[in-house]
């Protein structure tokens, strides 16, 4: 008798449901022209802003020369380009919801309950995280991606919140979180796999940027260039952004493979000249094409030549000097090209980061007081006199700028520090993963050197801090290490090292580390009283 009764009971439910998808059909265009898709000011006015600041670096990049600019500047536009990007899904998703919210919910049973539910506890997710609430966000953005598996703002937003947002009173990010935003990634992928958005957001804003894990970054952003996107408004096929393909050179840069880099460089090019005069009924596509030919053109330019004078390659030299002309400050481009004549006439081998770079790292740490560690030392990256003689000198002027400057060191460099549980194994940082214990400790960041020298006091004492920095472990890993390539290593250090670090020189340095790059590494164990 349950049974059956349960059965009517369904009956019901089901014509609900029709009735719902039949308003919906037709009530929800008739709520837009009413003005029920109103859109949030402050994201409009953010989108607004953001394109100002990229038309502003399209007119910086027009006039520069100078390749360590125009890198900077680049990847200045493209943070603005996934900027907008996410606002712009973001403010689609709560003009769909204003839609389906007027009147304090009476109209959404019209609209479809699961759309409607998962938009609200997405803008409920949001108030969490304004209010510092990050515990409740993550099991709230798990139930709007089961409610609306194809949002991709809720994914990329969520990751983001996971991978940056959550930080203790220094701005640093719960690593802890990294493998949830992975898990986050993977689950829309899996959900939007024809789609490059995902992809990307796994490949270069996570793997890349914040792991610095090359090889998984390259093969997410492989598949991202393999497909396409979607109008949120429309539904229809759209061309995926031109930076999407640059960031596929960059990946190929980042793992070594210079030849599929410069592939990849001329292949954004052809893509972006497609690109150029094309329109649709809602983008015109001709500045964006034209500024990202000139972008791919510049970066291949400089890929060529600083590899030449890294590793001692004519051919590079020759194709980075056709590839250069018109592009760079005519100048520069000549003294290159009288560099590359005496070079091969006289037949000498070269390369720039093939003498040793001698860095004279020490490191020393102290607990200052309970929950504060000071982390100082020094590392000789890089003196002045090192780039005398190079051959990026006639087209960098590194060496003659200190001497007009008086600077004894051109500073950049970084060390990182990391703490974490003695168990702790560090291939597990980049495997996704819903399982969180907060009963672990784990943190890392940067130390600047400057003029050969870095000093910090590291503070875990802040009582907000506390979750984040448990320390209930009886042993800890504290590990000091400096490595050649990733976020924030300047062009002009790999200039001197390498792409991997092959000049420095040191007792400490080591290949284990991170394979194939010449990385230095002290590493401590710890006690609890140590810290606490």
């Amino acid at each position: 008798m349950k049974t059956n009764n349960m059965n009517k009971l369904w009956i019901p439910v089901i014509v609900c449901f029709i009735i719902c998808g039949v308003f919906s059909h037709f009530l929800r265009p008739k709520y837009s022209q009413m003005g029920g898709n109103s859109v949030d000011l402050s994201i409009r006015n953010e989108i607004k802003e953001a394109k100002a600041e990229i038309e502003t670096i399209n007119n910086k990049l027009e006039q520069i020369k100078d390749p360590d600019q125009i890198k900077t500047l680049t990847q200045a536009k493209t943070d603005l380009e996934i900027k907008i990007r996410n606002l712009g899904e973001k403010q689609t998703k709560m003009n769909e919801l204003m839609i389906k919210m007027p009147g304090q919910f009476l109209i959404a049973t019209f609209s479809g309950f699961k759309d409607v539910i998962s938009g609200a506890l997405w803008v409920r997710a949001d108030e969490f995280f304004h209010r510092g609430d990050y515990d409740n966000i993550i099991p709230l953005v798990r139930l709007v991606t089961w409610l609306d598996p194809h949002n991709i703002d809720i994914y990329t937003t969520g990751a983001w919140h996971m991978d940056y947002n959550f930080t203790d009173e220094a701005q640093r990010s719960d690593k802890r979180n990294i493998p949830l935003s992975i898990a986050l990634l993977e689950d829309g992928i899996a959900k939007n796999s024809d789609r490059w958005d995902l992809y990307f957001e796994l490949g270069w804003v996570h793997y890349n940027r914040k792991l610095e894990d090359y090889d998984n970054a390259l093969k997410y952003i492989k598949l991202a260039c393999e497909h396409d996107g979607y109008d949120s408004n429309t539904g229809k096929r759209i061309p995926r952004p031109e930076f999407v393909d640059r960031m596929l050179a960059h990946s190929y840069e980042s793992v070594g493979d210079y030849e599929n880099a410069i592939k990849a460089w001329e292949m954004a090019q052809v893509r972006s000249e497609s690109l150029i005069g094309k329109k649709d009924t809602t983008k015109d596509y001709s500045a964006g094409g034209k500024t990202s030919m000139d972008t791919s053109q510049k970066n291949m330019a400089m890929l060529m030549l600083r590899s030449a004078w890294r590793y001692g390659d004519l051919n590079y030299y020759r194709r980075g000097l056709d590839a250069a002309k018109g592009k760079f400050d005519a100048w520069a481009v000549e003294a290159a090209e009288k560099d590359y004549q005496a070079r091969k006439a006289s037949g000498v081998p070269f390369g720039d980061c093939k003498k040793p770079v001698p860095v004279n790292f020490s490191v020393n740490w102290e607990k200052t007081a309970p929950r504060k560690l000071r982390i100082w030392g020094t590392l000789d990256l890089i003196k002045a006199e090192e780039y005398k003689g190079l051959a990026s000198e006639p087209f960098t002027k590194a060496y003659e700028t200190c001497q007009k400057t008086g600077e004894k060191y051109r500073d950049g460099a970084r060390i990182w520090w990391r703490i974490a549980d003695a168990d702790w194994d560090p291939a597990t940082r980049n495997i996704g993963t819903w399982d969180l214990d907060q009963n672990k400790t784990l943190m890392w960041d940067s130390l600047y050197v400057t003029s050969g020298k870095f000093d910090k006091e590291i503070d875990f004492s802040l009582k907000e801090d506390i979750k984040i920095y448990p320390f209930k472990a009886e042993k800890y890993k504290l590990t000091i290490y400096y490595v050649p390539q990733g976020t924030g290593i300047s062009d002009f250090i790999e200039d001197r090292v390498g792409y991997n670090g092959e000049a420095i020189s040191d007792p400490m340095v080591t290949k284990d580390f991170i394979p194939g790059k010449n990385c230095i590494v002290k590493e401590y164990t710890l006690s609890k009283s140590d810290i606490l």
